[in-house]
């Protein structure tokens, strides 16, 4: 039920500060019918609440169809979520949201609010808090005379004298100026692309908006175990059997995932609307085989060898991903920030693509 508390707090404090949303180019017109038929089902007190804090439905409602059937569900069920057997259920959808239909204020989070406050306005305060705040009182407030204190003396440090750097380095300095040589600018055949099939997914048992994927990418050792925020962005059934491209850069660190470690990354597509408007995997020409190398189009890049271990304090891939985007064909490329030189992402049998997303970022 504590959980129930934080969240009605926080949808109140939301509703005191509301948001400007911008309006939709959706016709008005349907958005007030789908707005009102999920309003003639909440009690009159929340409805008149909704009403108010949406200006009689002209804001809050959705800015775009998608959201629009979001927020008027919501509505619908708002109330039903608020009774005492569903507190348990509306905690889970609550807890990883901020807010309950879409990613900004709408006015589902009204309605929740109005349809919670009974029952939480019903409870009684949490005895321990309530002593522990009435403990404080015997504190008297600590004032300090800010105005009168003596000002403090700051003295510049002296300066340090440098070494010169080949004194210093003697004669191994050479061979670390040509190491950094070697390296040189960031291009993404730096990067270890690999193709790589979902052979087991799984829904990580201490976090809701995380998959456990088994994916095999061609290695001895076997799949790799990698863990991926995409549960509220990709269905499961669509993540099952599934190939894709995957990054393997063989010094990356394994992440720990609410105590499961990642092995790697899969690239993926998330709209220009972003997120919630849909985020796909990255999908290898069909016939593809786990392991195979995916390579970026052009001379310079086609038979360059991906570097073993990527300097992680040098962000090669966080320098080279603004360069990520999926073309008008839906094809998954490149595109060099200087030269505008167009660099597609593929295999030895063709190009790697997003289903449906054009226009894309990669990550």
């Amino acid at each position: 039920m504590s959980t129930s508390i934080f969240h009605l707090t926080r949808l109140r404090n939301i509703a005191l500060h509301r948001y400007c949303i911008p309006r939709s180019p959706i016709s008005t017109r349907f958005r007030q019918m789908s707005f009102q038929s999920a309003l003639d089902k909440l009690p009159a007190p929340v409805k008149d609440l909704v009403l108010k804090a949406t200006n009689n439905g002209a804001e809050l409602v959705g800015v775009n169809e998608a959201d629009q059937a979001s927020v008027s569900s919501w509505i619908e069920k708002s109330v039903d979520a608020a009774k005492e057997s569903g507190l348990k259920d509306l905690n889970e959808t609550l807890t990883p949201k901020t807010y309950v239909a879409t990613n900004y204020l709408t006015a589902a989070d009204v309605a929740l609010y109005g349809a919670l406050h009974p029952v939480v306005t019903g409870l009684n305060p949490v005895p321990a808090v309530r002593s522990s705040a009435d403990a404080l009182s015997q504190f008297p407030a600590v004032t300090f005379d800010l105005e009168n204190a003596p000002s403090v003396e700051r003295k510049a440090e002296p300066k340090k004298e440098k070494k010169p750097k080949a004194a210093a380095e003697g004669a191994a300095a050479p061979a670390n100026t040509e190491g950094k040589k070697a390296e040189g600018e960031p291009v993404p055949s730096m990067i270890d692309l690999r193709v790589g099939h979902i052979v087991d997914v799984q829904k990580h048992p201490d976090a809701d908006g995380l998959y456990i994927e088994q994916i095999d990418l061609g290695e001895e050792t076997g799949p790799r175990t990698v863990v991926s925020g995409l549960v509220n962005y990709i269905p499961i059934e669509d993540m099952r059997d599934k190939w894709l491209s995957g990054s393997c850069d063989a010094t990356l660190k394994p992440a720990n995932m609410r105590g499961v470690k990642s092995f790697a990354m899969v690239l993926c597509a998330t709209s220009v609307d972003g997120k919630d408007a849909g985020i796909e995997l990255i999908q290898p020409p069909a016939g593809s085989k786990p392991g195979e190398r995916i390579y970026f189009e052009g001379a310079e890049f086609e038979n360059a060898t991906p570097i073993p271990q990527l300097n992680p304090k040098k962000k090669i891939f966080e320098a080279i991903q603004p360069g990520f985007i999926t073309l008008d064909t839906k094809e998954a490329a490149w595109v060099n920030p200087t030269t505008k030189s167009v660099h597609k992402i593929r295999t030895k049998d063709g190009v790697c693509v997003a289903p449906t997303l054009i226009g894309a970022s990669l990550s």
